[in-house]
């Protein structure tokens, strides 16, 4: 399972709302659509005693390398370290990750994201983060292989999973490996027709190919 799997079952009544409000944040996140920062700040202005909502803005945080929101990073490993004491808890290890960033040191972040991966791997934050952290370190073979570990224990019905694919078809296109990388992105898109990262990827596959006037026609037609 992962976090926001186990998460989702064990909230009650009061926390529906502020779940709710974080799987669309967390859709804004996969998709690269919207503004994810702002309205994950607003759930956690409403519910800051919400662990999973401090766990997805570390995530963003952590994701996008942005160093102006340090403050409200400490703030959510603070929280979450607080509400969650148990070191092994998987949000307690999402802190650990977070601090570790927020040191400066992206090699122990990833290490500590990629290990919650070993035992969750359908925990869509740490593998979003991990991603972003092998594309930024230019682990170029990671960014295909983190994800083929993983993709086998996520099922079409799991929300995420049209993200999971376009993630893995980002690394194989990373790796030339553009025939398949662009037979996953469509079936991404067969799930999500307007998925931002299975669009990249069939352009830049199209791209590289050379097939310019198919890839511009695409893109007319998303």
């Amino acid at each position: 399972m992962g976090l926001y799997v186990d998460f989702a079952s064990a909230t009650g009544k009061a926390d529906m709302d502020s779940l709710a409000r974080c799987k669309y944040v967390l859709e804004l996140l996969l998709t690269n659509h919207g503004n994810p920062p702002v309205e994950i700040d607003r759930v956690l202005a409403d519910d800051p005693q919400f662990v999973f909502g401090h766990c997805l803005r570390a995530a963003l945080i952590v994701r996008a390398d942005d160093d102006a929101a340090r403050s409200k990073l400490v703030a959510s490993a603070t929280a979450i370290e607080a509400i969650c004491p148990d070191i092994d808890d998987p949000a307690s290890r999402h802190a650990s990750a977070a601090r570790a960033w927020l040191d400066g040191d992206q090699a122990v972040a990833l290490e500590r994201y990629g290990a919650i991966l070993i035992d969750w791997p359908r925990d869509i934050l740490a593998l979003v983060v991990a991603h972003a952290i092998d594309f930024r370190l230019g682990q170029r073979r990671m960014l295909r292989d983190r994800i083929a570990q993983v993709v086998s224990k996520w099922e079409s019905t799991v929300p995420g999973y049209a993200s999971v694919l376009a993630m893995y078809a980002f690394g194989l296109e990373e790796n030339g490996q553009y025939r398949r990388a662009e037979k996953i992105a469509r079936r991404a898109l067969a799930i999500d027709p307007r998925h931002s990262g299975a669009i990249h990827v069939i352009a830049h596959v199209m791209e590289m190919q050379g097939r310019a006037q198919e890839g511009l026609e695409f893109l007319a037609a998303d």
